[in-house]
């Protein structure tokens, strides 16, 4: 019961924020809040996951960030993702942030038709959002595959904190 009354706030969150900026389009804020509400819900079962294996709290806040740190760096977040290492990219594959964030990244950047620059060297301006999606690497192709994988993810994570605290479980009995 947890969990809708938690992606409720979001949606109410993220209406208001984009009216605030001027995002008006009723399906950019549809579409925000459903990859909001799957990349909470994704945390969520990823943070029971930590929290089942590990055998105290300050163990799996550390173990969390431990692995929340470098998804955030080879996600998009900090380093272009067609600049991620080879030998990070077992990463970048088996975390749901980069598929978040190129979603939402799409989700505020497609249908930008026109970005104002106010910088006298206009060669480094980007023009469109399609411009700032390329800049990033992403592909708007992606979206639909993107909210599946965050899907996924979700299962993956309940999986996983099943199984680690049926384990947990099982050894104290």
């Amino acid at each position: 019961m947890e969990i809708p009354i938690k992606v409720f706030f979001v949606f109410i969150q993220i209406t208001i924020v984009f009216w605030m900026v001027g995002f008006s389009d009723s399906v950019r804020i549809i579409w925000k809040c459903v990859r909001n509400g799957l990349t909470f819900v994704a945390a969520h079962f990823s943070g029971l996951f930590f929290g089942s294996m590990c055998p105290t709290i300050p163990m799996a806040i550390l173990v969390a960030n431990l692995w929340i740190l470098p998804c955030l760096i080879v996600g998009g977040y900090y380093m272009n993702v067609s600049t991620v290492p080879v030998f990070l990219l077992w990463l970048y594959y088996i975390s749901f942030l980069p598929f978040a964030y190129e979603a939402a990244s799409i989700i505020i950047w497609r249908n930008v038709d026109h970005i104002g620059c106010i910088m006298a060297d206009r060669t480094r301006c980007l023009d469109t959002g399609g411009q700032v999606l390329e800049s990033f690497s992403f592909n708007e192709a992606n979206f639909h595959q993107d909210i599946e994988i965050l899907l996924a993810s979700i299962f993956g994570y309940m999986i996983l904190a099943f199984i680690a605290m049926w384990i947990k479980t099982r050894r104290l009995c």
